[in-house]
């Protein structure tokens, strides 16, 4: 059946009688072509296309945008509109998710229905920054080093690239360092810090990123842990040692510290009851002390 201008005719034996009355045929529409799809950003990617030339009488009255992530699971295409006026012949969708790879169709709409749908095409979001890595933990400490691990971040958003761990001390006040771990798949890192000083309190976090187009697009820190470095023995003794008697039972015990980081010194005393019995007592005494240079003194008494 044709389009076109159909002649009905009714006959008897005294005459004839007709009518003409035109007639169109109006059929679903043709797809339109997508020409060019590009992503604006991490959630959001631009759809261009070109009208098809329609059959006469098939004006098309707006369009309709379908999609659905690209998966091995061939998940079922949603539509995200279905009233975009025929006038238009681009369209931003929004609401997607960052690095991830969606497939487009467009369909033209008439008073009669839906046209079959666009070849499809796809395109990828851009990516996002991830989200903070996950259980950083203290695994080893040793009085110069530290063991740590952690996991990688539960939204990607991306391809992981590099991280970065943030260490500041409470003892040091110059002792904020930032160290860049690159090229690294593993679901689950370790990582050792070394050169730290024995018996300081360290404060970790640590961040990931991923790099698009050259920019570092970098989460937030994970959680911070405080741990604390093992003791170390002093690698040098105290300097300057005097005993200065300032009772008669009493003694007074000074030394000098040269600024080699010490955190606890440990003076042990020894006594003799007599010169003829030779007998000796010992004991020791702790202190606690301050990084740095200085003077310690303590005041022995007899226990006695």
């Amino acid at each position: 059946l044709f389009s076109g201008n159909y002649t009905c005719v009714a006959s008897t034996r005294v005459y004839n009688v007709s009518s003409t009355v035109p007639v169109c045929i109006v059929g679903q529409p043709k797809a339109p072509t997508l020409t060019k799809l590009y992503a604006t950003s991490s959630t959001s990617i631009m759809l261009e296309w070109q009208p098809a030339e329609q059959e006469p009488f098939t004006n098309v009255t707006g369009y309709i945008i379908s999609y659905k992530p690209e998966s091995l699971y061939k998940p079922q295409f949603k539509k995200y509109m279905d009233n975009i006026p025929s006038s238009v012949t681009a369209q931003l969708v929004t609401g997607l998710e960052p690095a991830k790879t969606y497939v487009f169709t467009i369909t033209a709409r008439n008073r009669v229905g839906e046209g079959s749908p666009s070849d499809m095409k796809s395109a990828s979001t851009w990516q996002a920054a991830p989200s903070e890595p996950i259980r950083l933990q203290v695994v080893q400490t040793s009085p110069v080093s530290i063991y740590l691990s952690w996991w990688r971040p539960k939204y990607l958003h991306g391809n992981l690239k590099k991280y970065q761990l943030y260490r500041d001390s409470l003892n040091w006040t110059q002792d904020q360092i930032v160290q860049e771990l690159v090229n690294i798949d593993s679901p689950f890192i370790s990582h050792t810090v070394r050169g730290l000083h024995p018996y300081t309190t360290y404060i970790f976090r640590v961040r990931a990123a991923n790099v698009e187009n050259g920019t570092e697009l970098w989460g937030n820190f994970s959680s911070p842990i405080t741990v604390t470095t093992e003791i170390q023995a002093p690698s040098v003794s105290p300097l300057n040692f005097t005993v200065h008697q300032i009772m008669q039972r009493t003694l007074e015990i000074s030394w000098e510290l040269d600024g080699t980081p010490v955190h606890r010194s440990v003076t042990h005393f020894c006594q003799l009851s007599g010169l003829e019995q030779r007998e000796m007592k010992c004991f020791a005494q702790e202190h606690n002390v301050s990084p740095g240079p200085g003077i310690e003194t303590t005041i022995l008494r007899s226990w006695d």
